[in-house]
Order: C-alpha cells, then structure tokens, then sequence
C-alpha cells in the first residue's frame, strides 16, 4: 500500500508527495503528457526551480560503477528514465520556465547536468544537444 500516492477511480494521480510526483513523472512506462503539464504548471506550490532540476536530475543518479557491470541491469534499466527526464526537462525549459527563474545558479546546473550525466551516453547525448539548444534560446531570449 502506498501511503504517498492516492490515485483516483480512473487511476488519475490524486495526491502525492513531492517526490513521488517526480517518480511518477519520469517513470518510462507511465508517462502521461496531461500530467506533465499539470505537474509543471503548479510545481511552484511545493519546488522551487532549483529544487525541481535537483530532483529530476537525481533521478538519473546511479553509481557508474554498478552501469557497466554484466547482470547488473540497473544501468539499462535507468536509461529510459534518463530519456524521460531529458524530454520533461526539454519541456519544462521551453514551456514552464519563466525567464526571471533562470538565475545563473540554476543555469549553471542545467549546463552541468547536460554537459556531465547526459553527455557521457550515447544514446542521450542527442538528447543532451536537444536540451543544450532549448536552453541557448532562452538565454538569447532574455
């Protein structure tokens, strides 16, 4: 029984805590776009910015030692959910950010996360481009 989760009669999220939101959002096999976007609408009532590229980026957090270990299957495991957290990042920085939340600090671990974790895959390093781009263009922007 889940004491953090509270789904309702169609298995909509209810309530949650706030890291189970986050699983919930980045979890490969349950992504629901009207859930992103609620979830990145109203993150301000429980996140700050920083604390929510914090949480969804220590989604993506395992030690590299266990990644490239026959049989451990906790590396390829997480690399759907390093996908998932790369394409809400991507939304949430293009959509759901506003501009006078982009402060050098959350800058720099935006670029710090694209450049490390995401950079060090092949298979999110696209992604990683992807993200890079949509947060070049906010800068620009403002």
């Amino acid at each position: 029984e889940d004491l953090d989760l509270l789904l309702g009669e169609g298995g909509g999220v209810r309530a949650a805590s706030p890291a189970r939101l986050i699983e919930l959002l980045v979890h490969p096999s349950r992504f629901d776009h009207r859930f992103c976007s609620a979830l990145l609408l109203t993150y301000r009532s429980f996140f700050t910015p920083a604390e929510l590229l914090r949480e969804l980026t220590g989604r993506c957090s395992l030690p590299t030692a266990l990644e490239g270990r026959e049989g451990a299957g906790e590396g390829a495991a997480l690399q759907p959910v390093r996908l998932m957290v790369c394409n809400v990042l991507q939304k949430w920085v293009r959509h759901y950010l506003r501009d006078d939340e982009m402060t050098p600090e959350l800058l720099e671990a935006l670029h710090s996360f694209v450049d490390g974790p995401l950079a060090e895959s092949e298979q999110t390093r696209a992604l990683s481009a992807l993200l890079k781009r949509a947060v070049a263009k906010r800068t620009v922007r403002r």
